[in-house]
């Protein structure tokens, strides 16, 4: 999603979301924490500290995306962005 903004194919008016979900059964495992932050957590950390993403919740992206994007919706179809 970062390679979009970079690349212009969608515009910065555009909110783009994700999630990352982390399976319990990782988690448990011996080296599941470790594998968790190593793959996932330090590279988002690496993107949150350059400005390219905002780690948050579930519940901050609605009031996010109304205040900074005034609600407008975008469409994302593999390789184009529409709004």
């Amino acid at each position: 999603m970062v390679a979009l903004y970079r690349s212009k194919q969608a515009p910065t008016t555009c909110m783009l979301t994700a999630s990352m979900p982390i399976q319990p059964s990782l988690v448990t495992t011996t080296a599941g924490l470790t594998e968790i932050e190593s793959t996932i957590i330090k590279p988002l950390v690496v993107l949150r500290d350059s400005s390219q993403v905002v780690m948050t919740d579930f519940t901050a992206p609605v009031a996010t995306w109304r205040q900074s994007f005034n609600g407008r919706a975008c469409t994302y179809q593999f390789g184009v962005v529409t709004h």
